[in-house]
This record gives C-alpha cells, structure tokens and sequence, in this order.
C-alpha cells in the first residue's frame, strides 16, 4: 500500500501462517520520502501496540487507517501539475457474457438513507428472503453497483424462520464485531425471512465505536421502514 501526500510512504505487510491468533503481522517501511527514522520507529511500534489491543483479532484494517490518518493527507496541486489519469474500468469489470436478468424476489430490495458522520457514510439495503441461496443472490446483486463494490466494508446479516428452524449467519467484512451485533438486532427485532447488508464508505477520519451505532441504525432503519421488524 502506498500512502501519497507531503509523505512519501510505501507499507508493505507480511500475514504469518499463525495471524492473528499467534502473531501479528509484519510491517516493512520503504519509499519513506519526508519521514524521520524515529517517525518510523514510532509507527512500527504504534502498529505492535494496535496488534496487542485486538486481544489476537484481526487488526489489519486498523493498522491501515492508523497510517493513514498520520501520513496521508493529500497536498494540493496546481491544476496542471498533475495530468488527468483515464482509466478504463470496462477493460477490467465488463463480463465476457451479460449478466443473467435478477430474479423477480430482487426487485423488492429496500435501500435505507444514508448516515454520515465525519466523512464517513452509512448505508442499508433490505430485502425479503427464505433461503441461503437467495442471501448469497442477494449480496451479489449489490455487488454489481461498483459504488458499493468499491466501499470499505459491506457488512451482512440474515435470519430466515421456517416453523421451528432458524438460519441465520452474518459476515463482517472485515469490520470486526459489525456481523455479530447486525445479526443480534435481527434477534432482538425477531425479524424474519430477512437479509441486510450495511454499506460503509471510509472518510479518513476514524469513528471509534460510534461506527457500530451507524451501523445498528442504519439496519434498524431500514427495517423498521419496510415492515421487516415484529411489533411487540
């Protein structure tokens, strides 16, 4: 990962076989244009003290917006310093073959209003599902928007009820605890027969645990609007 800005800064990280649950990963500082030996000490330490924290779980998300919250402000440029990049995304994203029509279930997805907080923002979508197989539809329907492909996590929870059975699952993107407390709310709300994946876009500021109460709120909203929660 390169990091632009006043600082000139190029991280590159080693996952060991036994991360996180033994060790933590390793950190090489190159490239660092700007930076004093004792400014990258500090980091490399500040990255050991974020590993110690998370009690072995994964921490290198963390470890990414720690260095770039302390080294990657972006310096402004004269219009004509820099040259317009054109980047063809279709030579990368378009399919050799189109994409098969979305089944009729998809057209009834209920996206939320957004939350922002601090640069950050904070989207839901929900839809009606009764099986594992439309969860994974669901998600990959989503994923075709390359907004929300490109975001920093796309947290999911579902719970579908069939009498006496109930499956339920959560994936946290790699924003840890996020999946667990979505897939308690859906428990607590005694929703059902649903899927919701909440959307984050990163603003470079972090946002400590209020990130989670976006995030509950974000789901709950969108749940509470379309129906999805059991009235007491």
């Amino acid at each position: 990962m390169k990091i632009p800005g006043d600082f000139c800064l190029t991280l590159l990280v080693h996952l060991p076989a036994t991360y996180p649950s033994n060790d933590p990963p390793i950190a090489e500082i190159y490239e660092s244009f700007g930076v004093t030996t004792t400014q990258r000490d500090q980091l490399v330490q500040e990255l050991n003290d974020i590993y110690e924290r998370s009690c072995s779980q994964v921490c290198l998300y963390e470890w990414i917006e720690s260095v770039r919250e302390k080294f990657g402000e972006f310096t402004t440029y004269e219009e004509t310093t820099l040259p317009a990049v054109q980047v063809e995304w279709e030579k990368y994203t378009k399919p050799s073959t189109p994409p098969p029509a979305p089944t009729p279930f998809l057209e009834s997805i209920k996206t939320g209003e957004p939350i922002t907080d601090r640069k950050s923002t904070f989207q839901a979508n929900a839809v009606e599902v009764h099986s594992v197989d439309q969860v994974k539809e669901f998600v990959d329907y989503l994923l075709q928007d390359r907004k929300i492909a490109r975001a920093t996590h796309n947290m999911l929870a579902y719970r579908i009820v069939n009498g006496a059975n109930i499956i339920k699952d959560c994936d946290e993107d790699g924003e840890h605890g996020a999946g667990s407390k979505m897939s308690h709310l859906l428990e607590m709300t005694r929703a059902e027969n649903v899927a919701v994946v909440v959307t984050r876009w990163y603003g470079g500021i972090q946002l400590g645990p209020d990130r989670f109460k976006h995030i509950a709120n974000a789901a709950r909203n969108v749940l509470e609007a379309n129906g999805f929660i059991q009235k007491k």
